[in-house]
């Protein structure tokens, strides 16, 4: 049957004496039921106002093609969504951050899908403080920097090469100058 009672270190404690669940509710609906492998179920929303912690994995069973989770300060939000496709190649897990304003706008910025990985138009790759790479959505240019060395690598949208040069105007082309040797 069913056992409530305070043990010797002043805990409460409810205590289902048989296989069956445990079911907590309000108005006669459950809001909270605990099974007998002591996994628990809830109805309605859960909010915390403390953290949220696990030893084991975070599952969202049955996640829908959108937000998945969302963080939120005061309007500024962020998010992870998911997308389930048939096939491989179209699922995808897409992270969104806040544009800065407190009205819960996001922006695309991560888009993660098997054997791609996709940026929007005009965001770059950096590696550290030295180097980055970055797409010209407008004439589809991409450029290589390194270290203190702006568009050290173009590759135009052409598909020619330049190498110190942000218009290269043959296959390669190699900006010359002058030289120092060690």
């Amino acid at each position: 049957g069913l056992r409530i009672f305070q043990d010797t270190s002043d805990a409460s404690k409810i205590y289902n004496h048989y296989n069956g669940t445990l079911q907590l509710g309000v108005g006669n609906t459950t809001a909270l039921t605990i099974d007998s492998s002591e996994n628990a179920t809830f109805a309605g929303t859960i909010n915390a106002t403390g953290n949220i912690t696990t030893d084991g994995i975070f599952k969202v069973d049955t996640a829908p093609d959108s937000d998945v989770i969302q963080f939120d300060q005061s309007g500024r939000k962020s998010a992870i969504q998911t997308y389930f496709a048939s096939s491989s190649t179209g699922s995808k897990l897409i992270l969104k951050v806040s544009n800065g304003n407190t009205d819960g706008t996001m922006i695309e910025a991560l888009d993660v899908r098997p054997e791609m990985l996709d940026l929007p138009e005009g965001y770059q790759v950096r590696f550290g403080e030295r180097g980055n790479l970055t797409h010209d959505s407008s004439n589809y240019n991409m450029t290589f920097n390194t270290n203190s060395l702006s568009n050290a690598l173009v590759i135009a949208g052409t598909g020619k090469v330049g190498i110190g040069s942000t218009s290269p105007s043959s296959p390669l082309t190699v900006k010359t100058g002058s030289y120092s040797s060690n």
